[in-house]
């Protein structure tokens, strides 16, 4: 395989992170690479170490963004590119064994594929498994874009089919998920390669402080995805009007329960009094959500609180302790009981989150 590989990386500020970024990517048994790492107006070590990575390494390349955000970022790296395919990897992120090889291998073997992607595995700042994976057992097209079904990290493409695509520089959250929904769109399916896998690590700055500002960045996001996308230069026919299944609404829901748990479980009692007020505004939609999908946002909400390695325990408990707060609702039962239970097991929240919930 000789194909080339371009690898954009913006970064700001990692300069705890980005060698290790650095590294996993010298470690690939796949190397005609370039790097081209995007200085977005780092203050920190960042920069220095890039520069001193590039003079050893004609292949990692340093550019200067001036401080316009992620998405202009990338987009300058989009610009800059010069090989056959085009991935991306995060400044405080690494890619694992065979990240690059699996991907290239699938593209090379099959050029009727326009775009590949492989597993990610969630970890803690050590690098170490938080038990949440997402997976590539299935090729993805707009249709999957309800969801963020993949991580940026773990998509690569042809650097043609890229020509008229671009980062979209207004949004600050969801520009990687907008990005991949308009080529999907667009008519691209991105085919699972089960070789191979990269990281997202779940560290203190990301998880946000205005965790509502990002939600609502989110749902800008999707009601583009459920609708007429200006944005898109080229949807096909099918698509042209947006997606129709699962309901735009519903999937809102979802993610609304998903950011009412991780107040809940960060214990922010303020946060937690606002979401339970617009938890109870939709009191009649709420009846339509499982135990499953309740299950699973309460585990994504714990994930990015970064309690999995007390968690086990937390995830097992919370579907068998409905019957302890009889006469609420499903979600608010979840939630005293995840009040109680992470009480027990995680005792630095303390009673902030049963003197918020317990009396509701």
């Amino acid at each position: 395989m000789n194909s080339k590989v371009s690898i954009i990386m913006p970064f700001k500020n990692n300069g705890e992170t980005i060698t290790e970024a650095v590294v996993s990517l010298k470690k690939q048994c796949f190397d005609n690479w370039e790097l081209l790492a995007i200085d977005d107006h780092s203050v920190d070590e960042g920069p220095r170490i890039l520069h001193y990575e590039a003079e050893k390494d004609e292949r990692i390349i340093v550019v200067k963004n001036e401080g316009k955000g992620v998405s202009k970022a990338r987009n300058t790296g989009l610009g800059n590119c010069t090989g056959k395919y085009v991935a991306f990897l995060d400044a405080d992120d690494v890619y694992l064994q065979n990240a690059l090889s699996g991907r290239v291998d699938l593209l090379e073997k099959n050029c009727e594929y326009d775009a590949t992607y492989c597993k990610t595995v969630l970890t803690d700042e050590r690098l170490k498994p938080l038990g949440w994976e997402i997976d590539c057992r299935e090729n993805i097209g707009f249709r999957d874009f309800y969801r963020f079904p993949m991580s940026l990290n773990s998509f690569m493409i042809r650097k043609k089919t890229l020509i008229g695509h671009h980062f979209d520089e207004k949004f600050a959250n969801g520009e990687d998920w907008l990005f991949m929904a308009r080529l999907a769109r667009a008519g691209v399916i991105i085919y699972g390669c089960r070789k191979g896998a990269v990281v997202y690590r779940q560290r203190q700055g990301t998880v946000r402080k205005d965790m509502q500002a990002h939600e609502n960045g989110i749902r800008k996001v999707i009601r583009i995805i459920y609708g007429k996308d200006p944005g898109c230069k080229s949807p096909i026919r099918e698509y042209e009007c947006g997606i129709r299944q699962p309901a735009m609404k519903s999937v809102l829901l979802e993610r609304e329960v998903s950011l009412f748990y991780y107040h809940v479980i960060s214990g922010d009692k303020e946060s937690i009094a606002n979401a339970s007020v617009r938890m109870k505004r939709t009191y009649k939609e709420l009846r339509s959500i499982g135990v499953g999908k309740i299950s699973s946002c309460v585990k994504f909400s714990v994930i990015r609180n970064k309690l999995c390695h007390e968690s086990e325990w937390l995830f097992h408990f919370i579907p068998k302790s409905y019957e302890f707060f009889k006469g609420t609702s499903i979600l608010f039962s979840t939630a005293k009981s995840i009040a109680v239970s992470t009480h027990i097991i995680c005792s630095f929240l303390g009673d902030r989150i049963k003197n918020a919930l317990l009396t509701r």
